[in-house]
């Protein structure tokens, strides 16, 4: 979330951008509809949903934070144990990485189309909702808006975690660092909005 991109003024980067960005929705898209048809997954279009989704939540997420994170966020007072800005980066990289790893898990272990069906549905939910919470909080600037959206984030990523216990406890135990670091987020988001009164 914390990866900073620097700003190019040439058209040619933008246009190679926009054409990736279309690529990677529509593999994401075909993805999405191949695994809530299956009750198992094919082994090579888990390792692609695997790398797509994470890649395209961090994606967003380092592209809202970019906006404020040198500016307007530095102006903020902090609760306590706020870690220094260059221990984000290093984190969410390892967390994406084994987001992506408990999802490729969940989808190559065998279980009902049902069980299968939710616990997909809740993993792209919550990382829409975690690309959310860095929209609400670092692009628009909202701290009050973003802890509405960190708290569903809370709520759909333990749903995710029990629905992955269902169909691979490994799987689910690999998302409970994600959920305690997501926790933490939200008392320093709660922080800053209490240190705003």
């Amino acid at each position: 979330m914390f990866v900073r991109f620097k700003k190019n003024k040439s058209k040619t980067p933008d246009v190679f951008w926009g054409f990736l960005l279309r690529k990677v929705l529509s593999d994401a898209i075909l993805s999405v509809k191949t695994l809530l048809m299956k009750t198992k997954t094919p082994q090579h279009v888990a390792v692609l949903a695997s790398l797509i989704f994470p890649l395209i939540t961090a994606a967003l997420g380092s592209y809202f934070t970019s906006i404020s994170v040198t500016t307007w966020y530095t102006t903020l007072e902090m609760p306590l144990f706020t870690p220094p800005s260059f221990v984000f980066g290093p984190v969410w990289t390892l967390l994406y990485l084994t987001m992506g790893v408990s999802f490729y898990l969940m989808l190559t272990s065998a279980a009902t189309k049902k069980d299968h069906y939710l616990a997909v549905q809740l993993f792209i939910i919550q990382l829409v909702m975690n690309a959310g919470w860095c929209l609400a909080f670092f692009a628009l600037m909202n701290p009050l808006l973003a802890i509405f959206g960190i708290i569903a984030l809370d709520m759909l990523l333990l749903a995710a975690i029990m629905s992955f216990l269902r169909i691979n406890r490994t799987s689910a135990y690999l998302l409970i660092p994600y959920f305690c670091w997501i926790l933490f987020a939200t008392y320093l988001n709660l922080g800053v909005v209490v240190l705003a009164l």
